[in-house]
């Protein structure tokens, strides 16, 4: 989690970068795929940017709440006799975790909740890049970001960044699903389902730290065509400055 939580303050850069150069950049806002109102991408960038932060939070939230695991057979620490609460405390700290109140063996919602959070920052990270290489595509071509070869079309630019970060989420989902919608545990301890957790779970944490990783070399590399992306906008965007004022304060709030 800590690792995970410097790729994403990287990212978080990435875009409040982009949210400070372009607050002004004219651009088409689009719904349903269609053009509907100006707006600017500088907004734009602010949506992925608050998203990231959400999730940056919400993960340093699921840090602080994991808690060591120490029952003994049925988890009512009898094996320790007297200083079973002792024993687990001293355990926590040496460990950097809490201690909990009870042993957890049969109730796994620490572990789903935690499962669920790394999904969702994987999945953002996968709509970002799915925005970035609707932007980037021949079509529309109002951004540039690097690109990789293709297999059978020389000089063909493809947005492999967009394709890592939606192939990587799809992994982190399904790992996710296993934990999530997982079965039920039985008594004081499972038979096989918390044990698939121990499979799934670094599943979702390579598939999230490839999608950040990902998305955080693509906008690194982006750049804005300024006349495709104005030319498109025949009246000025009516946006309150304070909106991307509020987003870029709580960037600097979260990135201390």
């Amino acid at each position: 989690l800590e690792i995970l939580d410097s790729g994403l303050l990287a990212a978080a850069g990435e875009m409040a970068r982009l949210v400070a150069a372009h607050r002004d950049q004219p651009q088409m806002g689009r719904t349903f795929l269609q053009h509907a109102r100006p707006t600017t991408f500088g907004f734009t960038a602010a949506g992925w940017l608050d998203a990231t932060l959400g999730h940056l939070t919400d993960l340093r939230q699921q840090r602080s709440k994991l808690v060591v695991q120490l029952g003994g057979p049925v988890g009512n620490l009898s094996e320790y006799g007297e200083k079973g609460v002792e024993v687990t405390e001293a355990l926590a700290t040496r460990l950097g975790l809490a201690a909990p109140a009870i042993a957890w063996h049969s109730d796994r919602s620490r572990i789903a909740g935690l499962a669920a959070a790394l999904e969702g920052t994987a999945r953002t990270m996968a709509r970002v890049g799915i925005d970035v290489a609707l932007l980037a595509s021949t079509d529309i071509a109002e951004i540039s970001v690097r690109g990789g070869g293709s297999s059978s079309m020389a000089g063909k630019q493809n947005p492999m960044d967009s394709v890592r970060a939606v192939a990587a989420a799809e992994i982190c989902t399904a790992a996710a699903q296993v934990i999530t919608a997982g079965r039920l545990t039985e008594m004081e301890r499972g038979i096989g389902g918390w044990h698939a957790e121990w499979g799934a779970l670094p599943l979702v944490f390579q598939g999230t730290a490839a999608a950040v990783e990902a998305m955080t070399d693509c906008l690194a590399s982006l750049q804005v065509r300024s006349d495709t992306m104005g030319g498109r906008v025949k009246s000025e965007a009516q946006i309150d400055p304070r909106l991307i004022d509020r987003i870029l304060a709580n960037y600097e709030a979260v990135s201390k």
